[in-house]
């Protein structure tokens, strides 16, 4: 380092660099009780200059800057089963300036992350296994929101993460649910805390099943605005089965679906402002089937929705067109007298009493209009027993 300690400003230069530190070796101090993790490898390099600098008896600056980087990390849950992978985690210093509460990095780079994630029957991922375990304790006093200027600052000129990898696995549904999202790309521009500083943000990512689901938009942080769009291809309904085949007394046999939007989240003085607009649903190749019964009771080639807008908070859905063509369903009336098409799903149990009066009366109820629909070449069968 180097230090001017006769110089007005009594500037101090320290460099640090740290070249290859076997981050494993050093958990060896923490005591094992506190650790609710394994590093099977991990290495730090980090080249740094810090400097100090003290202006007469009140003003003084300390700032950092350089660049820090991980490799080759690893983190396994107390099991040993593999949670993260990292082989790159770059950041850049631009300068970080502790006393002025205010940080600039100008780059965040994370390249070929694996996550791996597994929710256990009793509801708990194997993530959440690794945060610390915190004991209950007495609800703090609220302090009062910081005035501006009192926050720390922290500005990112940019986020990239690179060819990603996140495997998904739940065991909770009575059928097992597995799922592969790779390759996960996100691009984060301009991310600020400052007040009305908005940043740009694209993710784009595939799952093994060929869908594709892209974000793109802009946000920001003070206050939390984030709007964009959304655009999610080729999602086959069958996949997700453990999650709705419970619930329904019919499987779906085959359907695709693709979704597209805009959408916008904001900050209320209440509740957050949630709303989507030019919304558009299509389902295509819908086939859907009994287990008693070998041929499709309905089969849809088409059904599309547009022109939606959607207003969470106002708890209004506005629909422009319905349309869907050459469908064809089927329907039974049996013996007593039911048509087979009222036994769809499972019907949830009665309530065991009676609900509390006036529960519920202040929430608004939702609102749906329909501006237009078109059924065109269907055919209904009709089998009367």
């Amino acid at each position: 380092g180097k230090t001017k300690p006769f110089h007005d400003s009594q500037e101090t230069t320290l460099d640090v660099n740290i070249n290859d530190l076997n981050l494993p070796y050093y958990l060896a101090y923490i005591p094992k009780d506190l650790l609710t993790f394994a590093m099977p490898s991990g290495r730090l390099d980090a080249k740094l200059v810090i400097v100090f600098v003290r202006k007469g008896r009140n003003e003084q600056s300390l700032a950092v800057k350089g660049d820090v980087g991980l490799r080759e990390l690893a983190i396994d849950d107390k099991q040993g089963g593999p949670v993260v992978r990292l082989p790159r985690l770059g950041i850049g210093l631009a300068s970080v300036e502790p006393l002025a509460r205010k940080a600039h990095l100008s780059k965040i780079s994370l390249e070929s992350p694996e996550l791996t994630v597994r929710r256990e029957k009793s509801g708990i991922t194997n993530v959440e296994t690794l945060l610390p375990k915190t004991e209950p304790t007495q609800k703090p006093a609220e302090k009062p929101a910081p005035t501006p200027g009192e926050g720390f600052a922290l500005d990112v000129d940019e986020i990239s993460i690179s060819n990603a990898k996140v495997f998904v696995a739940d065991i909770v549904p009575r059928l097992p649910f597995k799922t592969t999202l790779a390759p996960i790309d996100v691009t984060v521009q301009k991310l600020s805390t400052r007040p009305d500083t908005k940043g740009t943000y694209k993710v784009a990512l595939a799952t093994e099943a060929k869908e594709q689901i892209g974000l793109e938009g802009s946000m920001s942080l003070a206050p939390i605005l984030v709007d964009g769009t959304v655009d999610v291809q080729a999602v086959p309904l069958k996949k997700y089965a453990p999650y709705y085949s419970d619930f329904l007394l019919f499987n779906i046999e085959s359907g695709q679906v693709d979704l597209s939007s805009r959408y916008r989240y904001a900050q209320g003085e209440k509740e957050p402002e949630i709303t989507a607009s030019e919304a558009a649903l299509s389902v295509s190749n819908l086939r859907l089937k009994r287990q008693d019964e070998k041929e499709d009771f309905v089969r849809v080639p088409v059904f599309t929705v547009k022109d939606t807008e959607i207003d969470v908070t106002g708890r209004q859905v506005t629909v422009g067109v319905v349309s869907t063509q050459k469908g064809v369903v089927s329907a039974k009336r049996l013996a007593n007298g039911e048509v087979d098409l009222q036994k769809l799903v499972v019907l949830p149990p009665a309530p065991s009493g009676a609900a509390a009066p006036g529960a519920g009366a202040e929430q608004k109820p939702w609102v749906v209009t329909v501006k237009r629909v078109s059924v065109d070449q269907y055919t209904a069968k009709v089998e009367d027993r």
